[in-house]
């Protein structure tokens, strides 16, 4: 079996491009959109295709230009940090693990969005995770 190499290189020149634009997209809290989210360090998860994009759920807006994301995967998977959920017709898993802050500059198109009930389980499961607060209060 071939070993996976990642291309850092490649993902710098989308990176330089992606920071030069100016995009005019509108998100709100609970929209899934594909992202350029990149090449990363080790085991941390890596984008796809020729812009490096994943979908990812936005947990929180912070103003118009960046917004706290967790990462989706079509990865079946449960534990504290993989919550599976019903969306756009499939399943997939919320990566809680993998939250983070991130420029509107690296959204490339709108998937969907989902239930304010899902949301607000996905917004739980990620106070649980960074803060240990217990998920039964």
């Amino acid at each position: 079996m071939e070993e996976y190499k990642k291309d850092f290189d490649g993902w710098n020149e989308i990176k330089k491009k992606l920071n030069a634009g100016h995009p005019e997209v509108f998100f709100r809290e609970g929209d899934v959109w594909w992202c350029s989210t990149g090449i990363n360090i080790g085991t941390e998860m890596d984008g796809k295709g020729k812009k490096f994009t994943r979908p990812i759920l936005i947990l929180k807006v912070i103003n118009f230009k960046t917004f706290i994301g967790v990462s989706l995967t079509s990865r079946l998977v449960e534990s504290e940090t993989h919550i599976p959920i019903y969306f756009n017709y499939g399943f997939h898993t919320v990566v809680v693990s993998e939250i983070r802050t991130y420029e509107k500059k690296r959204l490339e198109n709108r998937i969907g969005s989902v239930s304010d009930y899902l949301l607000m389980k996905m917004k739980k499961a990620a106070t649980h995770f960074l803060l240990r607060i217990p998920l039964s209060s």
